[in-house]
């Protein structure tokens, strides 16, 4: 069990499902999430107001995502 633990970057804890598996992030981009986190206690139309801005920046800048749709 450990070699495939160590092969998915678990411990065999999070493989077995004893332990919550540690959400892996970026460190680069360890601010944008912390603001995107609080960005989910907004209201619902600064939310939505957000994610349209949000949307329209990412498919002007050409990202993969604005060909995915967006959301």
């Amino acid at each position: 069990m450990e070699p495939l633990a160590k092969a998915l970057k678990v411990s065999v804890e999070e493989l077995l499902g004893i332990k919550a598996v540690k959400e892996k992030r970026d460190p680069h981009q360890a601010a944008l999430w912390r603001r995107l986190s609080k960005a989910e206690t907004l209201p619902k139309g600064d939310k939505k107001a957000l994610l349209h801005y949000l949307d329209a920046l990412v498919k002007k800048k050409g990202s993969p995502l604005s060909r995915m749709g967006g959301r």
